[in-house]
């Protein structure tokens, strides 16, 4: 009987409580005349509570080859210096459509284009000091499905628009760039007297391939969000009448597919120099007992489990919970904090096999506790039970079976969000997998 209620209970999640009140009814509705001593009849009847957290986690830092930065819109600009992660580099590419309707009549006159790109109030870096952004022109079609941080697109080697700013992310709405009046001007005079290139959104992509927006390398202050569904070019014009009439036509972003950033990273001087093929791994103990996490550049934290082996479970024993927690370096306060981490099951190769879920088949996000004012008691929080559950099941604990903490989507393809984990064999830093289980 007490293994029938010990199953029926891995479906539900407060296992303790659930369980003390249960076995409690159960001898309450035996006969009324026998005695019913819990400590006699429950524990020794060798029931007991077990907590495990002594074994060592091991953790390393992995890169990934590429990932996927095309329709997340999120248009990353800027060049950033790190001291944990290196040098970053961001440069945003993009295509643009018609007006939805123009009108140009013969005595109309052009004034100018601009590129307007509003913030997203995403920032990496230091917005106190000047950055400058170039626009250049496409000399390469965007058509394929996907773009990745790595993907290359040719484009001319002048550029048509700069500007000097302070970003302003959380103040001002908007960065608007002067993009060349000869541009500008064949754009009019095509729309003026209908011309092929502008008879429609294909042939007007055929006609300008698309932008991208690159960076001052040479200043490295900090990398900078703008929102791609809301990004436009505008061209004023202006109708001469009785007044002077500013007429102006948006030309809106279009498809998200086609918008991608490009994120090169060089970690010549950190402890990450040598991580470089997607197969090879940065062991903890290598690089100050540490390990990393940034998106849009593929960098994680594969953690393995070599002594779960170690614990031998019975196949009456009940897994009541399992949770994994890692805490953040001291330099992790440099910046923003990830909301949340996120699991990908791997394997020898570092591949990303499949998000990690439970057995309700929702991802295992953490969740994250915020030490503010002393940072002994910040952490991230998973629930891995049911991983651990699935192996007991299947009847073998395999020990190399890696998991990889990232950033969940979408900030994994859209930001670079960044997070230092502590392999600290001190009490107080150590990662550490709490099991708690019951044996009958």
């Amino acid at each position: 009987m007490f293994n029938f209620i010990f199953r029926l209970l891995k479906l539900q999640k407060g296992y303790v409580l659930m369980l003390t009140i249960l076995l409690l009814y159960f001898f309450s509705c035996n006969n009324s005349d026998e005695d019913f001593t819990l400590g006699k009849d429950f524990i020794d009847n060798t029931t007991e509570i077990i907590h495990v957290d002594t074994f060592s986690l091991e953790l390393s830092t992995v890169k990934i080859d590429s990932v996927i930065t095309s329709a997340t819109e999120t248009i990353l600009v800027g060049c950033y210096v790190d001291g944990n992660f290196g040098r970053v580099i961001a440069q945003s590419y993009f295509q643009i459509g018609l007006p939805s309707t123009f009108d140009i009549q013969s005595d109309d006159r052009f004034d100018s284009l601009t590129l307007v790109m509003p913030y997203s109030t995403y920032y990496y870096g230091d917005t106190n000091a000047i950055q400058q952004i170039d626009v250049y022109r496409l000399s390469e079609k965007l058509d394929i499905s996907y773009y990745y941080n790595t993907s290359e697109v040719d484009y001319f080697s002048s550029s048509i628009g700069q500007k000097r700013y302070y970003p302003r992310p959380n103040r001002d709405s908007i960065v608007e760039i002067r993009i060349d009046d000869f541009l500008g001007q064949d754009i009019f005079e095509k729309m003026k007297y209908e011309t092929e290139e502008v008879s429609s959104s294909e042939e007007f992509q055929n006609y300008i391939y698309g932008f991208v927006v690159v960076p001052n390398e040479s200043e490295s202050s900090s990398i900078i969000g703008f929102n791609n569904v809301d990004l436009k070019v505008k061209m004023y014009t202006s109708r001469v009448e009785e007044d002077i009439e500013e007429i102006i036509y948006h030309f809106p972003s279009s498809s998200v597919n086609y918008q991608f950033n490009q994120i090169k990273s060089d970690r010549t001087g950190t402890v990450l120099e040598n991580l470089i093929f997607q197969e090879e791994e940065l062991i903890s103990s290598t690089t100050n007992n540490k390990s990393y996490v940034q998106a849009g550049i593929g960098i994680v934290t594969k953690i393995k489990f070599p002594y779960l082996e170690s614990i031998f479970f019975d196949e009456n024993d009940l897994i009541l919970s399992v949770e994994l927690r890692i805490k953040p370096e001291i330099e992790s306060y440099e910046g923003n904090f990830p909301e949340s981490l996120a699991l990908y099951e791997t394997n020898q190769n570092n591949n990303v096999v499949i998000e990690l879920q439970d057995e309700d088949g929702a991802s295992v996000i953490s969740t994250f506790n915020l030490d503010d004012m002393y940072h002994l008691d910040t952490y991230y929080s998973f629930d891995l039970t049911d991983f651990l559950q699935e192996q007991l099941d299947e009847g073998y604990i395999d020990n190399e079976r890696g998991l990889l903490i990232t950033v969940p989507a979408p900030e994994y393809n859209s930001s670079l969000e960044r997070l230092i984990i502590s392999n600290d064999k001190g009490i107080d830093k150590r990662p550490v997998l709490k099991i708690t289980y019951l044996r009958n």
